[in-house]
């Protein structure tokens, strides 16, 4: 719910208790008028919507964004994300510095300068849950 220019990517350490926040883009297709806020999700193939749910992290890759990680959806929601390609991957279009994060193709893209560490701790099977509490 909260605008593309906050750190709503919450990482949080279970063992420590210990919370990280990052910016994130959302989908394109979730904001069309750009203005920051999603207005809809969608798990359909060629939304470019960001899908709701809870994800698994698969396998890292490398691919056009570089060092990326898969990720499988879990719930009926987002039981799409894998053949879609939704992955967590790096984006010159995210920047902490500039408090700014653009629209993806329904990808959780972060800032290029932290989206290996955020990797790095995330990889092997970790749970993440994509929500919401703006009404729509």
């Amino acid at each position: 719910g909260l605008h593309s220019s906050k750190r709503r990517f919450i990482l949080l350490d279970l063992k420590t208790g210990t919370a990280e926040k990052y910016l994130t883009s959302h989908g394109k297709g979730s904001d069309p008028d750009g203005n920051g806020y999603v207005n809809s999700f969608s798990n359909a193939e060629g939304s470019n919507q960001t899908s709701l749910g809870f994800y698994k992290t698969d396998e890292v890759y490398v691919g056009k964004h570089g060092r990326s990680m898969r990720l499988q959806g879990l719930s009926s929601t987002n039981s799409n994300a894998y053949a879609r390609a939704i992955v967590v991957h790096g984006a010159a279009y995210v920047s902490e510095v500039s408090n700014s994060a653009g629209r993806s193709l329904g990808c959780p893209a972060l800032d290029n300068q932290v989206v290996q560490a955020v990797i790095d701790k995330l990889r092997g099977g970790s749970m993440m849950l994509i929500a919401t509490s703006r009404a729509l």
